[in-house]
């Protein structure tokens, strides 16, 4: 019997947008699949890194139904 290994290609996250309380922040990413939010606590020297910081090993966020466009979902044009 043959083995067969299927290589799955890791897709980039986009950091789309960041809301900001403090050094506390909710980062919304699109990861190719879906729109994510994660929430976490920055160090509060530079937005990028932090951002990418809560992307890497913030928790997991479930937005509020609300209208604001932060937490309306990314749709990808086809």
């Amino acid at each position: 019997m043959k083995s067969v290994f299927i290589r799955m290609e890791t897709t980039k996250r986009i950091i789309f947008e960041s809301i900001w309380y403090g050094t506390i922040g909710i980062v919304k990413i699109y990861n190719g699949f879906e729109t994510k939010w994660y929430i976490g606590q920055g160090k509060g020297d530079s937005q990028t890194e932090d951002e990418n910081l809560i992307a890497d090993y913030g928790y997991p966020f479930i937005p509020p139904n609300e209208n604001d466009n932060f937490y309306q979902p990314i749709k990808p044009s086809l």
